[in-house]
């Protein structure tokens, strides 16, 4: 976990961070990316500490963000204490259609690679809704949502003395 550095009193507020390279901080130049400024911003705004957990897998689609909600107990039980929750996906998704799209021309499947990302999209906020709620078991996924391992992700992680932050990465074990 990170957390902002305000002077914040109260309980602190539990961020899930969940998304592609964007959320990774991939191409952050010394800022941190966007979640480390989201989190300084809501702490500040809030006058609280916010403890911040990242789940950011470069190149990850929606199709496998949602695999991965659906098969990981550790993100679900996660998504469903944050208080607050940004979520990241689907330039992956429309990066790689119009990879497709250049080579071939074929609208037909554009059109669909773009409509099965709005799916995916809409099911992962539907589960995020669901759990943040306090739902049961998540909705069977349509289709498969490919291979490939989705890498590690960052757990939250006690402070360190001294009022540092410290990140530790573990493998979910979703696929």
């Amino acid at each position: 976990m990170t957390g902002s550095r305000s002077r914040s009193v109260g309980k602190s507020i539990s961020y899930l961070a969940l998304g592609d390279s964007l959320t990774a901080g991939v191409g952050a130049f010394g800022s941190g990316g966007f979640v480390r400024a989201y989190g300084l911003t809501a702490g500040e705004a809030l006058n609280r500490p916010v403890e911040t957990g990242v789940i950011g897998i470069p190149g990850a689609t929606t199709g496998e963000l949602r695999m991965l909600l659906e098969r990981s107990p550790q993100l679900r039980d996660m998504a469903r204490e944050a208080q607050l929750l940004t979520l990241t996906a689907g330039g992956n998704d429309l990066i790689d259609a119009a990879k497709r799209f250049a080579a071939d021309r074929d609208t037909g499947r554009l059109a669909a690679a773009l409509e099965r990302c709005h799916e995916d999209y809409a099911a992962l906020l539907q589960a995020l809704r669901r759990l943040q709620q306090g739902g049961a078991a998540l909705q069977p996924p349509a289709r498969g949502a490919g291979g490939r391992r989705l890498g590690e992700a960052v757990q939250p992680a006690a402070r360190q003395p001294g009022g540092r932050q410290r990140e530790v990465r573990v493998p979910l074990r979703a696929v």
